[in-house]
């Protein structure tokens, strides 16, 4: 191709490039870190919709009218360098007509925050810890993962409950890739 001047042009389609292929999982396209997660006898662990893993117990898969208390594990990407507290406190404010804030979580853990939360759920008066974990990893476009751990039951459930999810709920850990 030439100008009016009949110079060589270059050409606006370069024949000779190819298409890069990009493989899921990878540092460019990265998938949800490995993780692990304690699961009690008489409990059961399964994915879910919008969720990496459910924990509830067994016997109360579908019972009807009865709030399933439950331990979720999701994960999303984030801006590198996230803050916890900040995401979580987003987490809270967009779901603010439906969750009242409670005390401060116990749960402490370098690059997370916890918060306990309140909601009722189909009448039934539901208390949740919810904690999300930034990790360091960044990936391709300064992304990082923040890992969301919520454990969930209906209040007046009894101490055996609240143990068992809280165990759950501590026992998670973020697998080295």
């Amino acid at each position: 191709m030439t100008d009016t001047t009949g110079a060589q042009l270059a050409d606006p389609v370069d024949q000779t490039a190819q298409a890069t292929t990009v493989h899921y999982p990878s540092h460019v396209l990265p998938a949800a870190p490995p993780f692990r997660i304690d699961v009690p006898d008489g409990y059961v662990a399964h994915a879910a919709p919008r969720a990496l893993a459910v924990v509830r117990p067994e016997a109360d898969a579908g019972s009807p009218g009865a709030f399933t208390p439950n331990v979720t594990v999701t994960a999303d990407l984030v801006p590198g360098g996230a803050d916890p507290k900040a995401l979580l406190a987003a987490m809270v404010a967009a779901q603010a007509g439906e969750v009242a804030v409670g005390a401060p979580a116990e749960i402490e853990a370098t690059g997370a925050a916890s918060q306990r939360l309140c909601r009722t759920v189909d009448g039934v008066d539901v208390i949740q810890v919810a904690t999300v974990w930034v990790l360091p990893t960044r990936h391709s476009g300064g992304v990082t993962h923040a890992m969301t751990v919520v454990s969930s039951w209906a209040d007046g459930s009894g101490a055996e409950v609240g143990q068992a999810l809280r165990a759950i709920h501590e026992s998670f850990r973020v697998e080295s890739a």
